[in-house]
C-alpha cells in the first residue's frame, strides 16, 4: 500500500483494537479493508477522495464465485470500513448507506443428521483403553450428548465443570453468552477417565490436550475434530459421501432431531445449542420428517 493507504488502515486498525473482537473477526475486519485498498491501488486510485459507488461494486464483484456466506462477510466488512472513512472525512460520500445487499436465506440448507445406529457404531469403535481413545470419546459424547460447539468443547477448562452441582457452565465462544447444560452420568465419567486414565501431566487448564511432544491445547485453528471423526467412521464403516455432510456440527443436528422427535419444546432446544434466539433453531423443524408429515394437505381432484 502506498503511504497515505498504510496511514488510513493504521488509524483504522487503531480504533477496532478498541472493540470487543474475537479474534477471527478482528482479522476479518482487518484483511478486508486492506484487500479493499490494494485493490483501488492496482486500478490506479491512489487518492481514496476519488473514490466511486462503481468502484465499490467492482470490488465486490471480484468474489462472484465465492459463497454467498463468504461475500456477505465481505460486504459487512467493507461497509464498517467505509462508514470509518466517511465519518473520519476521509471521503465524502456515504457509500457505506448504499452497499447492494446480499440476501441469504437463514432457512436455505436442511441440516445433516445421523441416525441412533450409526451413531452408536461410531462410539462402540473407539477403544477406550487408549489414552487417545478416552480423549475421544469424551469429545465426541460432549458434542452428541450435550450439543457443545467444537470451539466450545476445544475451550472447555476444569473451572467450567462443577462436579457439585453435576453441571457445565460456559461463556460461548461464538455467541458471548452464558451457557449451562447438565453433566449427564455418561458423559460425566468418560471425562473422569480420561483425566484419571489417559491425560497427559500438563499444567495447561484446558481438559482436552493433543497427545504428542510438545502437548498443548488444541486451538479453533488446530483442533482437527472433523479428523477425529472421520477415523471413527472409517472404522465404524460408515460411508463418507459428497451429498451428506458428516462434519463435527451434523451431530449438533443430530441432538436437535432427536428432541424434536420427543416433542420437546423449540424453545428447549434452542437454550440446549445455545442460540439467542429460536429463529436460528427453527431450521431443524425442516429435518422432523414424522411431523413435516402431520402438516400434508389432502389432494382434491
Amino acid at each position: 500500500l502506498n503511504k497515505t493507504y498504510e496511514k488510513i488502515i493504521k488509524n483504522y486498525i487503531n480504533i477496532i483494537k478498541k472493540l470487543d473482537l474475537t479474534s477471527e473477526s478482528f482479522r476479518l475486519r482487518e484483511y478486508v479493508p486492506n484487500l479493499f485498498l490494494y485493490y483501488l491501488q492496482l486500478n490506479n486510485i491512489n487518492n481514496i477522495k476519488k473514490l466511486k459507488r462503481e468502484n465499490i461494486i467492482d470490488f465486490l464483484n471480484e468474489f462472484s464465485e465465492y459463497s454467498k456466506f463468504t461475500i456477505k462477510d465481505y460486504r459487512a466488512m467493507l461497509k464498517v470500513f467505509l462508514e470509518f472513512l466517511y465519518l473520519n472525512h476521509y471521503i465524502n460520500e456515504p457509500f457505506h448507506l448504499t452497499l447492494p445487499k446480499v440476501h441469504i436465506p437463514k432457512q436455505s440448507k436442511i441440516p445433516s443428521v445421523w441416525n441412533t445406529n450409526d451413531i452408536e457404531k461410531l462410539l462402540s469403535c473407539i477403544d477406550r483403553t487408549t489414552a487417545i481413545g478416552k480423549r475421544d470419546y469424551a469429545i465426541l459424547l460432549l458434542i452428541i450428548k450435550l450439543g457443545l460447539r467444537k470451539i466450545d468443547v476445544i475451550n472447555l477448562k476444569f473451572s467450567d465443570i462443577n462436579w457439585n452441582t453435576k453441571s457445565i457452565n460456559i461463556v460461548q465462544y461464538k455467541t458471548r453468552e452464558p451457557l449451562s447444560l447438565p453433566l449427564l452420568n455418561d458423559v460425566g465419567w468418560a471425562i473422569i477417565d480420561y483425566i484419571k486414565n489417559g491425560r497427559p501431566k500438563s499444567d495447561i487448564n484446558n481438559v482436552f490436550l493433543t497427545h504428542k511432544e510438545p502437548i498443548y491445547s488444541f486451538s479453533k485453528n488446530h483442533g482437527n475434530f472433523g479428523a477425529i471423526l472421520s477415523k471413527y467412521m472409517k472404522k465404524a464403516g460408515i460411508p463418507i459421501t459428497k451429498q451428506k455432510k458428516n462434519g463435527v456440527h451434523s451431530l449438533r443436528h443430530t441432538l436437535a432431531s432427536e428432541m424434536l422427535k420427543k416433542s420437546t419444546p423449540i424453545e428447549t432446544i434452542s437454550a440446549v445449542l445455545g442460540h439467542i434466539n429460536t429463529n436460528t433453531t427453527s431450521i431443524y423443524l425442516k429435518i422432523d420428517i414424522e411431523k413435516l408429515r402431520e402438516c400434508v394437505l389432502e389432494v382434491v381432484l
